[in-house]
């Protein structure tokens, strides 16, 4: 299948085992022309294949981080039935996203940083890094600990873990 049909190419990364499916993030014209993170820079966004050009499907609208200083990026974390990864929209920012390996079961979990941004941005970036799976049930990661979660003060980075819901992220 060619996600991208023409010379451009679909560029994509990120490729991870789900079951006997393959998930990774690709550009499609879709994602190139309407970029969430930066207006100027064409984006990757997430697709599920079983091999198959009838079983190959974007199944989130949502970019990743490509780059990163000092973590993994366009890092799919399988845990489970369930992968996570970073991904943005404009209400959340950079948080945290789960997928069942379907568009309607691919959504944020929790803004993890909710302190209200300046620009496009509803609220300010997660800066979620280092995601690993722990037994099959969790991921541990690295995120942004800001007095709007905590309550009383921001505390910065710090390691953070999901099972894959609101209350559960934390």
């Amino acid at each position: 299948l060619d996600i991208y049909p023409g010379t451009t190419g679909s560029a994509p990364f990120g490729l991870t085992a789900f079951g006997s499916k393959l998930m990774f993030f690709a550009m499609d014209e879709e994602s190139e022309f309407l970029p969430v993170i930066d207006p100027t820079k064409a984006e990757k966004w997430l697709w599920i294949t079983d091999g198959t050009e009838a079983g190959t499907e974007r199944i989130g609208d949502t970019p990743t981080k490509e780059t990163n200083y000092d973590g993994w990026s366009g890092n799919i974390v399988k845990s489970g039935n369930k992968a996570f990864f970073v991904g943005y929209d404009l209400t959340n920012n950079e948080s945290l996203w789960i997928t069942d390996g379907t568009k309607a079961g691919t959504m944020v979990i929790k803004n993890i940083n909710p302190k209200t941004a300046t620009g496009s941005f509803a609220t300010a970036p997660a800066a979620i890094d280092w995601l690993v799976n722990v037994n099959d049930k969790w991921v541990v990661f690295r995120a942004e600990t800001v007095e709007e979660v905590t309550g009383s003060t921001a505390v910065g980075s710090e390691i953070w873990v999901s099972d894959g819901t609101v209350s559960g992220t934390k």
